[in-house]
């Protein structure tokens, strides 16, 4: 099994540890390229995604943050 079909049993902050540990990098740093722009893009996934999870409301911001990161990471991963 590749490494992305065991990454799809992991939740979100699992994933980001897996993909930024140390042993790992160095596997995604092509496809991510900067550790910071990753570890923002996740926060602001995660943040939308607490607010869904618990049925909070999501502010523009919050949302648009988002929905910019998901399409970050579909962009990243298609390259």
């Amino acid at each position: 099994m590749c490494v992305w079909g065991l990454l799809e049993f992991f939740d979100l902050r699992e994933i980001q540890d897996f993909i930024m540990s140390k042993d790992n990098w160095k596997r995604f740093q092509q496809i991510f390229l900067n550790k910071e722009a990753l570890m923002q893009k996740f926060n602001q996934l995660a943040e939308l995604r607490n607010s869904i999870r618990h049925s909070r409301s999501a502010d523009d911001i919050v949302r648009k943050e988002g929905e910019a990161s998901i399409i970050w990471f579909k962009k990243s991963m298609k390259q």
